[in-house]
């Protein structure tokens, strides 16, 4: 398992933030299912094929529950690429949490399983997503054949009005999913990050950008935002610069190889600021420390 799934699998068990996107794909945005109304159902699940015991692994399964009693099982797929034996794939999913409802004697009443995925790839899913589509079916047996259809949500296509539905951390990794098609916004770069851990650690994964990761372990529990990890990430840069800049260079021209190490570090900071985010001229001056006229005349 890699370190994407990983961290994704870590943010999404949080109940809060398995309802918010539920509650967007679902029935858009309204507060329907409640962080307080689910638990934890089990991943993995046991068949026999060919006389040999096989596992079904799950990403995330919560029940949704009134009380004691299940209202529904729901499960959700992490997906980065397109898989077009993805209907096979999900009914094989449903089809085991169905027939571990009738394995259990104890239970008199069914519940739903609903399963979605989140597919976080750049292009977009437009086939596969019936069994039917997978199959070649002869006319005469089409009257005949059951479908099963898959819940896709395309995260890296989302509209903004999607995005602005969200209201937990993944709100945040939506966008940076969606950064090829909209830029990141000021509320996202601002917003209080409930579990800084799991939320830098899979922006990490995503970037593959270490610095997000050890910011995150550092500022485990704490308030933070994307906004404070960028003027980290600014500082450590200049004091990389300086160091950098302190080693190689003679005394007289120490300085200014310093002042010019730092200037260019301030200017790609800024460039890429301009490039990925809807930060103002005046905010990225003010993080960069760049004078407001260079910051405006950056073109990108």
């Amino acid at each position: 398992m890699g370190a994407k799934d990983i961290a994704e699998k870590a943010l999404l068990s949080k109940n809060d933030v398995f309802a918010d996107i539920i509650n967007n794909f679902l029935y858009n945005g309204r507060q329907v299912i409640k962080p307080e109304a689910l638990e934890d159902a089990p991943t993995t699940h046991m068949y026999d094929a060919n006389g040999e015991v096989h596992e079904l692994h799950r990403d995330v399964a919560k029940y949704w529950k009134d009380g004691n009693a299940i209202l529904s099982l729901i499960g959700v797929e992490n997906q980065t690429e397109i898989d077009i034996d993805m209907p096979l794939r999900m009914i094989a999913y449903d089809g085991a949490a169905y027939r571990a409802q009738l394995l259990n004697k104890h239970r008199q009443k069914r519940y739903p399983v609903i399963s979605i995925i989140l597919y976080s790839g750049k292009k977009r899913w437009k086939h596969n997503k019936s069994l039917l589509e997978c199959l070649d079916v002869p006319d005469v047996l089409k009257p005949f054949v059951n479908d099963y259809k898959i819940n896709v949500l395309e995260v890296a296509h989302m509209t903004e009005e999607q995005l602005k539905l969200l209201t937990s951390d993944y709100k945040i990794i939506a966008n940076t999913y969606m950064q090829n098609v909209t830029r990141m916004n000021d509320d996202v770069l601002n917003m209080p990050i409930k579990y800084p851990y799991e939320t830098f650690q899979l922006l990490s994964a995503i970037t593959d950008n270490p610095n997000y990761l050890h910011f995150g372990e550092k500022n485990n529990g704490g308030d933070v935002t994307v906004y404070d990890f960028l003027k980290e990430a600014t500082r450590l840069g200049e004091a990389r610069g300086e160091a950098r800049g302190e080693a190689r260079g003679e005394a007289r021209g120490e300085a200014r190889g310093e002042a010019r190490g730092m200037l260019q570090k301030a200017l790609t900071i800024a460039t890429n600021l301009k490039r990925s985010t809807n930060m103002s001229d005046e905010a990225i001056a003010e993080l960069t420390e760049l004078p407001l006229e260079q910051v405006k005349a950056i073109s990108v």
